[in-house]
């Protein structure tokens, strides 16, 4: 909370902490300076890079996480969000962002690296289906090559739902005027 009553969400990390993290922040930095103003995504209120400690501030959405285990309509709504904001980059997209089929390639060969080098226990059904599982995996990064921009840090700790308040404010203006025709 600052002084002003304005509510934000800061992450802020060292090389101390974990030395590959600041580099995450620091590229999460570079993106959100580039999303444009949507419902969808919170606004970056500012950031600092001492070039040991990196913190960025985003504005505090109102809401609460996901609930577990998974609803259907939250699961739901979350996808129209993603939806919503696919639309919206595809008309002005971040800049200097890597694809994301290069971005995360090292990252999903890992059971081709097990195949190249298999362990000495390796268990028998893996066995029995690493070249299926080398297939998929495979399989997994070429269907992330294409020109969308693709959220890669999507978690359940990222996503808030709004809470009916919340949802009253954004659309209870709507409502009103839905309901208003709708008396008439």
């Amino acid at each position: 909370m600052t002084r002003s009553g304005t509510r934000a969400f800061v992450k802020a990390v060292s090389t101390a902490q974990n030395a590959d993290t600041p580099g995450l922040h620091r590229r999460e930095i570079a993106v959100c300076s580039q999303l444009p103003v949507s419902r969808h995504v919170p606004r970056l209120v500012g950031s600092v890079d001492d070039g040991d400690w990196v913190a960025l501030v985003l504005e505090d959405v109102p809401g609460r996480n996901p609930q577990v285990p998974r609803v259907r309509n939250e699961v739901d709504n979350v996808l129209q969000a993603l939806s919503h904001l696919s639309t919206t980059l595809a008309a002005s997209p971040p800049i200097g962002l890597p694809r994301a089929a290069d971005d995360l390639a090292a990252s999903l060969d890992g059971w081709r690296r097990v195949a190249d080098d298999p362990p000495a226990d390796l268990p028998i059904w893996v066995t029995e289906r690493l070249a299926d599982l080398v297939a998929l995996a495979d399989a997994g990064v070429r269907a992330l090559d294409g020109d969308s921009t693709v959220h890669t840090d999507l978690r359940a700790d990222s996503i808030r739902i709004p809470t009916l308040r919340e949802f009253q404010r954004v659309h209870g203006h709507a409502a009103l005027r839905w309901l208003r025709r709708r008396l008439r």
